[in-house]
């Protein structure tokens, strides 16, 4: 049915129901804001959080690849706002590393498990956010 053909006081039809859209106020994939107490405990928030930083500030930067990079659980945790993927992040932050290492092979290797480590803690934060909030509906 499209927008034409619906009768003017007729609801959208709602889309199927993802594991993610979790009605629960406290769930990690949709209102929880995880705090930067949080992110400070977690491996690698150091060059999260510059990058961050940095990409509020409109610097393109290595730790700011690094953030495009994790973009999809960014924004999953409510740290950056929705916005379309750059495709070019990893090469930008190859770029980057060649202007300040006389191996920048090594060092974008290096950073990219730093940023695994901090995508793999952050998901179980928020699993375990998302849990809490679950287990205290059952109730």
């Amino acid at each position: 049915m499209t927008a034409a053909t619906r009768s003017p006081g007729a609801q959208r039809p709602s889309a199927p129901r993802s594991p993610i859209s979790d009605p629960c106020p406290l769930s990690a994939f949709q209102n929880f804001r995880i705090s930067a107490f949080q992110i400070d405990q977690l491996p690698g928030a150091d060059l999260v959080r510059q990058g961050l930083q940095d990409r509020h500030a409109g610097r393109d930067t290595a730790e700011s690849c690094l953030v495009e990079i994790a973009r999809p659980r960014l924004e999953r945790a409510g740290l950056l706002e929705p916005a379309p993927h750059r495709l070019d992040a990893e090469i930008r932050l190859y770029h980057h590393l060649g202007s300040r290492s006389t191996n920048p092979h090594g060092l974008f290797n290096s950073l990219l498990r730093e940023l695994v480590s901090f995508e793999h803690a952050l998901d179980h934060r928020l699993a375990r956010e998302n849990s809490k909030c679950t287990m205290g509906d059952a109730k």
